[in-house]
């Protein structure tokens, strides 16, 4: 008797306890929760498809259109994020996901799209960019390799992005278009995304081109852009930029492949090039609200930049050293940083001959230098007690400099077949070179107290040691980093030596 009370109270079950169990479980748990109670039915599409829908494979399309069908149009209200990765579809699957589309994209709610390999995708049917270009409720986008038809979707598209990641093609031709239709594709971000000029904010861009015709005049305009990354595969024209973008604050700007290497060893070439920008700003106008900048040095030199710029992060190498003063010197920076540079930017393309004072870093406040050793010198060649002494030398002359923050990165010092693991036995090791021997006596405390002592404007220095091959990585900080108010550009170089963000 007691056995036939307690069986059937387990057949009483709470549904709150269901959908809390069902809250928690994983999609396909959730799924045949669906399919095993009559209650749990119309509570399941929340928890199916309320995170991310992927669809990976090819055979999913069809049974993920067939599930949002089901007491249509209830579920369509709890699909928000969409990840298509499946490439190029059969005409049955491409046919039936453009007729759903067709059919919903004017009740749909999604939020967020992710469509990779968008070009083959697109090419499944003639009409399928046409389909997806009727979602209007879209407030980021992630579409990777842009070709015509991808093209045409971000044309036509309804929906008014607020946010943009967006990576063209490298390489554009007959291959990906079957039909061989007339048309011309711009890759240009510009021209591409005209529809959302009033409400995008962000935008990150690979290999774009915005830049085909100096005489060019865009009409569009992006006045809520604060922050734009660029990669682009043609030569600069910043007035392009700074008219379409006229409100940026950081700019991320790199050029890839570097179209100016063509251009050989010529500096009088890339210095035409720059003069050139330098004018198109004079004549058109330049940024006004420009921050913080980040690029190569080559690329930030062809941009000529005409406005100040509060923080500069110039990437190496530093193929063409005699860049660094102009660049620096116009920008007039309060921070600047030195990044994947070898020995040789301890130089006077720096910091000037020895014994007078760089006027190009008059304006910097806060400096920081990592130097990637032996990334492009010989590292048989790198004199290390003359770069440090160099060093000292240098950040003492350089007057308004309150904080420093200098890394070594020793990992290119080491012979190409030498064994990198800590854990083989010295014995087994390559022996250290000169670099690398005078780095692992280098006593950390004592180098940051002899950089502190030779100016007299520095008062924190943060001094740390990378990837060497016998020693531990290292950091000492010297000096008070809470004597800077949060968010001042001298506590950005202290990052390596301390805790402070």
């Amino acid at each position: 008797m007691m056995m036939e009370q307690y069986s059937e109270r387990q057949l009483v079950l709470n549904l709150d306890t269901l959908l809390n169990i069902m809250s928690m479980s994983s999609r396909d748990t959730a799924s045949r929760m669906m399919r095993a109670s009559r209650e749990l039915y119309s509570h399941g599409p929340t928890h199916v498809v309320q995170k991310e829908v992927l669809l990976k494979r090819k055979d999913t399309v069809t049974s993920f259109v067939a599930f949002m069908m089901v007491d249509y149009p209830y579920r369509l209200r709890f699909l928000e994020n969409l990840h298509i990765s499946t490439g190029r579809l059969s005409g049955g699957d491409a046919e039936v996901l453009e007729r759903f589309l067709l059919d919903s994209a004017q009740v749909m709610i999604v939020r967020q799209l992710t469509i990779d390999h968008a070009e083959q995708f697109f090419l499944s049917m003639a009409g399928l960019s046409g389909a997806f270009s009727l979602l209007h409720t879209l407030d980021s986008l992630t579409l990777n390799d842009i070709g015509r038809r991808a093209e045409g979707f971000l044309i036509s598209l309804k929906s008014h992005l607020v946010s943009a990641d967006l990576s063209m093609l490298l390489f554009y031709g007959d291959e990906f278009d079957d039909d061989n239709e007339d048309g011309n594709v711009t890759l240009n971000p510009i021209l591409q995304l005209r529809n959302s000029q009033d409400t995008l904010g962000h935008l990150h861009v690979q290999r774009c081109n915005v830049f085909t015709d100096l005489e060019t005049v865009y009409e569009e305009r992006y006045p809520h852009i604060l922050e734009l990354s660029l990669t682009s595969d043609e030569l600069p024209c910043t007035t392009h930029l700074a008219r379409a973008f006229p409100n940026v604050h950081t700019l991320q700007f790199e050029c890839e492949p570097r179209p100016w290497e063509q251009l050989g060893a010529d500096l009088e070439v890339l210095h035409a090039l720059r003069v050139t920008n330098e004018g198109q700003q004079t004549r058109f106008g330049m940024w006004t609200a420009l921050r913080c900048v980040q690029g190569t040095l080559v690329d930030l030199y062809l941009l000529g930049l005409l406005c100040p710029v509060e923080q500069l992060h110039i990437d190496g190498p530093a193929t063409y050293r005699s860049m660094l003063r102009p660049v620096i010197g116009v920008a007039t920076p309060a921070y600047l940083s030195l990044t994947h540079f070898d020995a040789d930017i301890v130089s006077e393309s720096l910091f000037g001959r020895a014994g007078t004072h760089p006027q190009w870093l008059a304006s910097v406040r806060a400096l920081e230098i990592q130097c990637t050793l032996g990334f492009e010198i010989d590292p048989d060649e790198i004199d290390m007690p003359l770069v440090l002494d160099d060093l000292v030398e240098g950040i003492g002359r350089a007057q308004s400099v309150r904080s420093v923050g200098v890394t070594f990165f020793c990992f290119a010092l080491a012979p190409r077949n030498a064994i990198l693991l800590r854990g083989i036995p010295p014995h087994t090791r390559a022996p250290l070179n000169a670099a690398e021997q005078c780095l692992l006596d280098l006593d950390l405390d004592a180098y940051a107290e002899r950089m502190r002592a030779a100016a007299p404007t520095l008062q924190t220095v943060a001094v740390s040691l990378r990837a060497h091959r016998t020693r531990p990585d290292a950091s000492v900080m010297l000096g008070d980093a809470s004597q800077y108010e949060e968010g001042a550009v001298e506590r950005i170089p202290l990052r390596h030596g301390s805790a402070i963000a």
